[in-house]
């Protein structure tokens, strides 16, 4: 998918962050909606959805109209085509996440909601971009372990979902209101002022809630 954001870190104006195991818990999932992708001259539509997880201990400086600076903490996301077959990135990160497989019957049907204020530990790495200049990337997510302390989340809860919101609110970054607006389901609904509702009925459904399983050790 080449969708950027600044969400992503590594940009000039943000330092990089050293290589290495962070903690982090998601505070941000947004669905992006149907978007339509060219890969080796191939145009596919993907339901697709962005993840963001504060990175604890990490934190920028943000400035204001008026030139003030306050420290905030940190956040890097990913962003995923909405899927569980075996060889979706979702899956894998899922899994690596959860520290444990999933069983069929959670490949039918997966909340994706259970992920919004579950800890993790995540892998920094710094890459290359293809201009020459170095970015920060999540390599992979993984487990918490065991008698580890999360911090509490510093930065607020975010969810957005074409069936639960009638607009785009400031809590969502500049960039990620972008890329909704490319979606789909925000073009039917401005072209034909259908609701929320309705355009949401018309796209994909999103996985059933499932039962809570036996096992309370899984972060979801």
């Amino acid at each position: 998918m080449s969708l950027t954001a600044n969400n992503k870190g590594g940009g000039s104006d943000i330092p990089l962050m050293e290589s290495g195991i962070k903690l982090g818990t998601c505070r941000m999932l947004i669905d992006l909606g149907h978007q339509e992708n060219e890969w080796k001259g191939e145009v596919k539509i993907q339901h697709q959805i962005f993840v963001q997880h504060e990175i604890h201990g990490e934190t920028i400086e943000v400035k204001d109209e008026d030139g003030n600076v306050t420290e905030v903490a940190r956040a890097m996301g990913k962003f995923y085509t909405l899927s569980l077959n075996e060889k979706a990135n979702l899956r894998r990160d899922l899994e690596s996440w959860r520290g444990q497989a999933f069983t069929d019957a959670e490949l039918g049907a997966f909340d994706i909601e259970k992920l919004l204020g579950a800890p993790a530990q995540l892998q920094i790495v710094v890459k290359k971009k293809t201009d020459g200049t170095e970015k920060n990337d999540i390599a992979n997510i993984m487990a918490v372990m065991k008698g580890v302390n999360v911090p509490e989340l510093t930065l607020p809860l975010v969810k957005f979902s074409f069936e639960d919101h009638d607009e785009l609110t400031d809590d969502i970054p500049k960039g990620i209101q972008a890329i909704i607006m490319q979606s789909q389901e925000w073009k039917a609904l401005q072209e034909n002022g259908d609701s929320m509702d309705q355009v949401a009925d018309s796209a994909d459904e999103v996985p059933d809630v499932l039962p809570d399983g036996d096992d309370d050790n899984l972060p979801f």
